[in-house]
């Protein structure tokens, strides 16, 4: 919600923390997202090494979607 302001205001800084907080407990979602937010330089300065590295992670934990990312990349 917070990344595409859904709902309430945009804040890149707080969709990072929270995808964050929910990757670091076990959320493949939550990795993927963070892949996101580097690949597309959501509030953070765009970093393609970053970004595989997390869509790797949650597609480590069976997340189709950032399985999908990391092999557009």
């Amino acid at each position: 919600m917070y990344l595409n302001g859904e709902r309430v205001a945009e804040d890149n800084s707080q969709a990072l923390m929270l995808y964050s907080r929910a990757c670091d407990t076990g959320s493949a979602a939550g990795c993927s997202s963070i892949g996101l937010v580097y690949q597309k330089g959501f509030g953070v300065q765009k970093d393609k090494g970053k970004a595989r590295q997390f869509f790797s992670k949650g597609c480590e934990m069976d997340n189709q979607w950032g399985c999908d990312k990391l092999k557009k990349m």
